[in-house]
């Protein structure tokens, strides 16, 4: 197998190279004697790799934005891969797009369906932790959502790691608008630039994982702004998760194993 590809400091280090492409937020990574930047953007030979890359960034960008508006603590919950999970969900919105290759549309806004269920960790899917029953809606405004929790046992309910005693909820909600590449820049612009990424997240209080029934709660999370108004191009990615902790000498150790985050709603 050969060496793994990886970020170096210098422009030249151990055989590699690297450089930028307008539209990729990152470095490319290539072995001394490949293609250089200016045959990519300009030899024909290169016209499909170029189509490839624009779409890829057009992805790579708008997946950067959902995890941007993650707060360090909902940031825990995702697994290592969720970079690359997230772009390759992306980009498969792209390939449905009608257009010239390279320069297709992202219409999230017309393909909703494909992002529900998205789970943020390695295959754990928050309903298939959390099975308690519970209602989350749309409240008065746009962007406004209320979470409802009927009565229930979490010994029974909840799928927990061992010595997990605790656990709590996290509703997040992030805006994503539609994507439309720009001739006249040359890459990918969002299409409502200014509520694109806007996101807001509610927490439960720690609960106790027990034998007992715990009382029915609720709480609600609304966006601030310029979400607050539906809009053609936008549309809000609704999640939950779930974060477990062990109560041990006085004090709460979030467990690393178990947890899960995933888009349960499309609106």
């Amino acid at each position: 197998m050969g060496e793994m590809l990886r970020p170096v400091s210098g422009e030249d280090h151990r055989g590699y190279r690297k450089y930028r492409i307008k539209g990729i937020d990152r470095d490319i990574i290539a072995r001394k004697g490949g293609p250089t930047k200016q045959q990519i953007k300009e030899s024909d030979s290169y016209q499909v790799l170029r189509k490839n890359q624009n779409e890829f960034g057009a992805a790579s960008k708008l997946a950067k934005s959902i995890r941007n508006s993650f707060s360090s603590e909902v940031a825990k919950l995702c697994g290592s891969y969720v970079s690359g999970k997230l772009t390759a969900l992306v980009r498969n919105t792209i390939k449905k797009s009608e257009g010239e290759k390279g320069k297709r549309p992202v219409l999230i806004s017309g393909n909703k369906a494909d992002l529900i269920g998205f789970d943020f960790d390695s295959g754990k899917k928050f309903e298939e932790v959390f099975r308690a029953r519970y209602h989350l809606k749309p409240g008065s405004q746009f962007g406004h959502f209320i979470f409802h929790c009927s009565t229930f046992i979490p010994e029974e309910s909840i799928i927990h790691p061992k010595g997990a005693t605790h656990f709590k909820l996290y509703n997040h909600v992030v805006g994503l608008s539609d994507m439309k590449y720009q001739e006249s820049s040359e890459s990918y612009d969002y299409l409502e630039s200014n509520s694109n990424g806007c996101h807001a997240t509610e927490t439960s209080e720690l609960l106790p994982i027990t034998r007992l029934n715990l009382e029915p709660f609720y709480f609600s999370l609304s966006l601030n702004g310029v979400c607050q108004k539906q809009k053609e191009h936008l549309s809000l990615a609704v999640l939950m998760g779930i974060q477990f902790y062990q109560f041990e000498s006085g004090k709460y150790k979030e467990c690393k194993e178990g947890n899960a985050i995933s888009i349960v709603q499309m609106v």
